[in-house]
C-alpha cells in the first residue's frame, strides 16, 4: 500500500510538473540568435538524454561513430547562429540516430511554414535527379517534367545529399528520406540553404536544351500534393471504410484489392469484417493489399487486420523499453497518459527482461470463420511506414505474401513509436521527439537497418510518373496470370 501511494503521489507530482513546465513562457521566438555556448551546451544535453533514453540509441551507428558525429556538429558550430540554422544542426544530430518517429520542433511563438516566403516549386526526386512537379507561377520559365540541374550554383545531387541529412528514416532507409524530400522540398531547401533574394535555376527541358531561369521567393502555399499512387475506379467499390476500402477488379472476379489508406480510421475493425466475409463467400484467391502512402495507426487496429491472415492461434508484438522510468522524468515533456504508460504495462501479464531491457507480450487471437487463406500480394513504398511497415514485415516473413514496388520507409524489424514525448534544449528551447519503447515484431525478421524490401522492386521513369501508370498492378495482374 505504501508503494502504491508513493506511485500515486509520484505520477500526480509529475503530471503537474510537465504542464508548469510547457508554458508560452518557455518560447524564445524573440531571441533571433544563439552564442556558440549555448548551442554547443545543448548539443551535450541531447546526446546525453538521448542515449540514456532512445531504445535503440546505438543501433545504427555505434559510441564511437555517434561521439565522432557530434564532435563535427559541434566543431561547425565556430559563430552565433539563428535559431532555424541551429534547428538544422540538431535535425543532422538526430537523424544519425536511425529512428523516423523523432523530429525536432521549434519553440512557441516562432512563425509558422505558411508564414514564409519559399521557392514556388516542388519536384519529383527519381534515381538521384530533381524535375518539376509543379510550379506556382503564372510565367512560363519552369515546365512539369524540367530536369533541375542546379539551383544557386549547388548541383542537384548535393542538394539531395544535404536535404537527405536533415530527414528522420528507419535505420539507414532512404525511400522514406525521398518521400518527405518530394513532399517538402522548398521547406527543407530553406532549412539547409536559407531563403535568398531569388532562385538562379539552371534546367534542362524535354528537347535537351540547357538553359538558365531566375524566380523569386513567394509566400508558402501549403497545398502542396505528393505523387499519389493511382486508386482503382470508384465504380469497382465494393465495400467503403474510414481510410479502407475494398475493391474488385474488372478482368479477374477471383482477385480483390483492400487499399489501406491508414490504421486510423473509425469503426475499421468493422469494416475488416464485413470484407473479409465478402472475400470467403465469394471465393478470392488473390488479395492485393495495398499500403502504399499509409504512415501507420494504432497496433490494434494494425494486428486486428493480421488476426486474418495469421496461421498461429496465439501472436502478438512485442514491446520493449530501457529500464528506466523515463516517462516520469519532469525532464522528459509528454501529456498524462503516455506518462503512465510504463505504469499500465505493469500490468500486462506477459513480461520478462533480455538484453533489450524490460518486455512486455500483448497477445492477438487469429480470426477463424473469415480467416483468409490464398495468395497476398503486398505493396509498399516509401511512405509506407510503421505500422504499415509492420503489417508488410509480418505477411511477407510469416505468411509467404508477395511483397512488390519499393522498400518501406518503416523497418522490417522494429518500430520506435510508442510513449512519445519531448527532450526539451534548455537554451534554444527546441523539442527533440522520442519514443522511449520499441516495438518489435517478433521472431524470424533480423534488424539489418532497412525497411522490407520487395520481392519485384517497381521503378519509375519521370514520364511514368507524370502519366501517373500504376505499374505494380501492373506486374502483379501478370503475376497472376503467370
Amino acid at each position: 500500500m505504501k508503494i502504491r501511494l508513493l506511485l500515486s503521489i509520484l505520477i500526480v507530482t509529475t503530471f503537474f510538473r510537465s504542464f508548469a513546465q510547457t508554458s508560452p513562457n518557455d518560447s524564445i521566438a524573440t531571441k533571433r540568435y544563439l552564442s556558440v555556448g549555448e548551442m554547443q551546451h545543448d548539443l551535450k544535453y541531447l546526446d546525453k538524454h538521448l542515449r540514456r533514453w532512445h531504445p535503440t540509441y546505438y543501433t545504427y551507428a555505434d559510441r564511437q561513430q555517434m561521439d565522432i558525429h557530434y564532435r563535427a556538429l559541434t566543431n561547425e558550430i565556430d559563430s552565433a547562429k539563428t535559431l532555424s540554422d541551429f534547428r538544422s544542426i540538431v535535425r543532422r544530430a538526430v537523424t544519425k540516430v536511425g529512428c523516423g518517429h523523432m523530429g525536432v520542433k521549434m519553440p512557441k511563438g516562432t512563425p509558422t511554414t505558411d508564414s514564409l516566403m519559399l521557392m514556388p516549386l516542388q519536384v519529383y526526386c527519381i534515381k538521384n535527379q530533381l524535375f518539376v512537379r509543379a510550379y506556382s507561377e503564372n510565367d512560363s520559365l519552369l515546365t512539369v517534367g524540367d530536369e533541375i540541374l542546379s539551383i544557386n550554383q549547388v548541383k542537384t545531387d548535393s542538394i539531395i545529399t544535404r536535404l537527405a541529412e536533415i530527414e528522420t528514416s528507419d535505420g539507414y532507409n532512404t525511400t522514406g528520406k525521398t518521400a518527405w524530400m518530394e513532399q517538402l522540398f522548398n521547406v527543407y531547401h530553406s532549412l539547409v540553404f536559407g531563403i535568398p533574394d531569388s532562385y538562379i535555376i539552371v534546367k534542362k527541358d524535354g528537347q535537351n536544351i540547357v538553359s538558365t531561369v531566375t524566380i523569386t521567393p513567394r509566400k508558402f502555399s501549403s497545398s502542396i500534393t505528393l505523387f499519389a499512387h493511382h486508386r482503382p475506379d470508384s465504380t469497382d467499390l465494393v465495400i467503403k471504410g474510414n481510410g479502407i476500402n475494398l475493391y474488385k477488379t474488372a478482368t479477374d472476379s477471383k482477385t480483390a484489392i483492400i487499399d489501406l489508406k491508414n490504421f486510423d480510421g473509425k469503426g475499421q475493425c468493422r469494416s475488416y469484417r464485413k470484407m473479409f466475409r465478402h472475400i470467403r463467400e465469394n471465393n478470392i484467391e488473390n488479395l492485393i493489399v495495398d499500403l502504399r502512402d499509409n504512415g501507420g495507426g494504432s497496433v490494434f487496429k494494425g494486428n486486428a487486420f493480421l488476426s486474418y491472415f495469421r496461421k498461429p492461434l496465439i501472436f502478438g508484438p512485442v514491446f520493449s523499453r530501457k529500464p528506466r522510468f523515463v516517462a516520469l522524468n519532469p525532464n522528459f515533456k509528454t501529456n498524462f497518459w503516455e506518462r503512465i504508460t510504463p505504469i499500465l504495462f505493469l500490468g500486462i501479464p506477459f513480461q520478462y527482461p533480455n538484453r533489450d531491457g524490460w518486455n512486455h507480450y500483448i497477445p492477438f487471437v487469429r480470426k477463424f470463420r473469415n480467416h483468409y487463406s490464398g495468395r497476398t500480394y503486398v505493396i509498399t513504398n516509401g511512405r509506407s511506414f510503421s505500422m504499415a511497415a509492420y503489417v508488410a514485415s509480418v505477411l511477407k516473413h510469416k505468411e509467404n505474401a508477395f511483397t512488390v514496388g519499393e522498400e518501406t520507409g518503416g523497418s522490417v524489424y522494429a518500430s520506435r513509436g510508442m510513449a512519445g514525448g519531448y527532450i526539451r534544449l534548455p537554451n534554444s528551447k527546441l523539442d527533440v521527439y522520442i519514443n522511449i519503447y520499441q516495438l518489435k515484431y517478433g521472431k524470424r525478421t533480423e534488424d539489418n537497418g532497412f525497411g522490407v524490401l520487395p520481392d519485384l522492386p517497381v521503378d519509375y521513369s519521370i514520364n511514368e510518373r507524370m502519366r501517373r501508370i500504376d505499374k505494380e498492378m501492373e506486374v502483379i495482374k501478370k503475376a497472376i496470370s503467370e
